[in-house]
């Protein structure tokens, strides 16, 4: 299992000072410095190596599509909602046209795992008070729910922490991409909602990795755990969901990428084909869902991509100024920004 250890001078490749390539944009947002001061790569990054799909021999693809395959087939109304419904009477008359996944909406947001002051009564009331993005999040973790249950406790915890995760870094991705006026802002914030779909389909599949996934669990040490335990990760496992879902294919695409930001430096970015602009934001959304779910506070104040003791932060500082997003964690700060998103993060219990 070790094959996919870095080594040689693909190593030192990544070591390459991030500032070198910066085009003297600026290094620092703020009062906290963009860059870190040394740009070598840590030991432990530079010797990892990213498994994606065209890696795996065929044996190891059809694990992965064994995975998969525990997964039912989705109720037909998650290929709408990956594919767009954003405007809220129809959201919501789509979905009472599956009234077993209307009952689990209502039950879901009606339960333990969100903090509200009266009870949500109906799907259309579920909408208006708590808008469509988080609603369509909602619709997806019903069909999920559908498809594969939880059986222990360790499963079912590892399970709420990647939702919560997601539904933050869906709700900051729509925000920013409003706020800095890209063309598709809930395009991203789906993709967003649908990074954890990988890690989600591999606990309910694989109970035994849901230690992956414990208090203050990183990125890194998830998908490194991952490529351990499976030779493969949740990126494989979520592009593969996505075709066997027909979903979108920039969706598809988004998730076999999805955790290049956190190995590969930004000037490799090409590879992947993707608009590095909306790949950034999507990942540092991601970010911010994990920071306030596995890490240590549940305040947005508190996030900070200054974060040496989680790899994934390594490279994003040099993504963001390649990206020309240095201002995406200001961005983030600004009041009438995080007064929307941590009302969010404090309605789900913990």
């Amino acid at each position: 299992m070790k094959w996919f250890r870095r080594t040689g001078d693909k190593a030192s490749e990544t070591a390459r000072d991030p500032a070198a390539d910066a085009g003297g944009l600026p290094a620092e947002t703020g009062s906290a410095p963009l860059l870190p001061e040394n740009g070598t790569v840590p030991e432990q990054l530079a010797d990892f190596f990213l498994v994606l799909e065209e890696h795996l021999t065929d044996i190891e693809r059809e694990d992965m599509a064994g995975i998969v395959e525990r997964l039912r087939k989705p109720p037909t109304v998650l290929d709408r909602v990956s594919r767009g419904l954003d405007d809220p009477q129809e959201l919501a008359e789509t979905v009472l046209t599956n009234p077993a996944l209307s009952a689990d909406v209502l039950r879901i947001v009606n339960s333990a795992a969100f903090q509200l002051n009266s009870p949500i009564s109906s799907v259309h009331h579920a909408v208006n008070y708590l808008g469509t993005n988080l609603v369509k999040g909602l619709v997806l973790q019903a069909a999920v729910d559908q498809m594969l249950p939880t059986e222990s406790p360790a499963q079912h915890t590892a399970y709420m922490r990647l939702w919560r995760a997601s539904f933050v870094a869906s709700a900051v991705a729509q925000a920013l991409a409003r706020d800095i006026g890209l063309p598709d802002p809930t395009e991203l914030a789906t993709k967003a909602l649908l990074v954890n779909i990988g890690d989600l389909a591999l606990v309910l599949a694989r109970p035994e990795l849901a230690s992956l996934y414990g208090a203050h669990a990183t990125l890194f040490d998830r998908v490194a755990g991952q490529q351990e335990a499976i030779i493969g990760n949740s990126a494989i496992i979520g592009a593969t969901l996505a075709r066997a879902w027909n979903l979108p294919a920039p969706i598809e695409a988004h998730l076999r990428f999805c955790h290049v930001p956190m190995a590969w430096p930004p000037e490799r970015h090409g590879e992947t084909d993707l608009d590095i602009v909306e790949h950034t934001l999507v990942y540092f959304a991601n970010r911010v869902g994990d920071a306030v779910t596995f890490g240590a506070s549940r305040e947005l104040g508190d996030f900070t991509i200054v974060r040496p003791d989680a790899l994934e932060y390594h490279f994003l500082p040099a993504y963001l100024i390649a990206a020309d997003l240095t201002d995406l964690p200001a961005r983030l700060a600004r009041p009438q920004t995080a007064d929307k998103l941590q009302q969010l993060i404090n309605r789900f219990g913990k």
